[in-house]
């Protein structure tokens, strides 16, 4: 009597199970997040863009793409990839329609960002003179009309500080430079400020703050002076998402069907269904 082939034809069959399991297991990463086009470097989640990125930038369920720090977790608002810069909002950041206690922000010392063209903004401070680093003062008083600006806000009576006065325009500080300190951290605690604004842009408006776009813009850095990887370029190209294999972090380009290749996307549309197709056939003759 012949040995019954069975038990070989369970490990081939669970062998062709893993090979295609492994193939389609990174299939995950997108160019698009909500409403944003996610790009090399930034990723939508683990083994997408570049390995630096990962801890910083993910696609909260596949529709808004967050920042993360140390010190929370912040809605990217765009980005400009011909200037490798993000712009974030702050939940806890006081705009002219909204003034409310902030909490620290802060970047992450080993995450690949920094502190962009964004002007901060220290407000309800207990005394702003007073606030110096290595000797030299923190508040820009050349731009002091931003602050008599923003306390023409009504929400600036939220503090107890009547618009327009005095004392509401000697509790402001431009915060220029701005400078975040051993902990890479914006402490109002330490600085003595109850809240703070980032104001991207004037517009039109310069003396009107209800007028202004608020915001954090951060400049993003990466490997080769900034320029995309030629790998990742040609797997752009062939309608690919440039992404990285754990926990190696080498290079793969994500395909639409869920392959993934070390290479481009050319040629693996039909991979998968063919895979699928002969899958089918080989499981009818178990």
């Amino acid at each position: 009597m012949n040995p019954s082939p069975e038990p070989a034809t369970a490990i081939v069959f669970i062998l062709l199970l893993s090979c295609i399991a492994f193939i389609s297991v990174e299939g995950t990463c997108s160019d698009r997040c909500g409403t944003l086009d996610v790009k090399y470097p930034l990723g939508t989640g683990p083994g997408c863009g570049d390995p630096r990125f990962r801890s910083s930038v993910s696609c909260l369920n596949q529709q808004e793409l967050i920042f993360s720090t140390h010190t929370g977790n912040y809605p990217i608002k765009s980005i400009d990839y011909s200037k490798s810069t993000i712009t974030i909002l702050d939940p806890g950041m006081s705009t002219c329609s909204f003034m409310k206690s902030s909490p620290n922000f802060g970047l992450d010392w080993t995450a690949p960002f920094q502190l962009d063209s964004s002007i901060f903004v220290l407000l309800h401070c207990s005394s702003p003179s007073s606030l110096v680093y290595k000797g030299n003062p923190l508040c820009d008083t050349s731009n002091s009309h931003i602050c008599f600006s923003l306390y023409s806000c009504p929400g600036i009576v939220s503090f107890g500080v009547p618009p327009y006065s005095q004392a509401a325009a000697s509790s402001c500080c431009v915060y220029s430079p701005v400078n975040l300190g051993p902990a890479d951290d914006i402490n109002l605690n330490s600085l003595h400020c109850s809240t703070y604004t980032s104001i991207l842009s004037f517009g039109d408006s310069p003396t009107d703050p209800t007028q202004w776009e608020y915001g954090i813009r951060l400049k993003y850095n990466y490997g080769d002076d900034g320029n995309i990887p030629s790998v990742c370029g040609d797997c752009e190209r062939s309608n690919g998402v440039c992404g990285y294999a754990i926990p190696r972090n080498t290079f793969v380009c994500a395909c639409r069907n869920g392959v993934n290749t070390t290479s481009t996307c050319y040629g693996q549309e039909g991979f998968w269904s063919s895979s699928s197709s002969d899958l089918a056939v080989f499981t009818s003759m178990i």
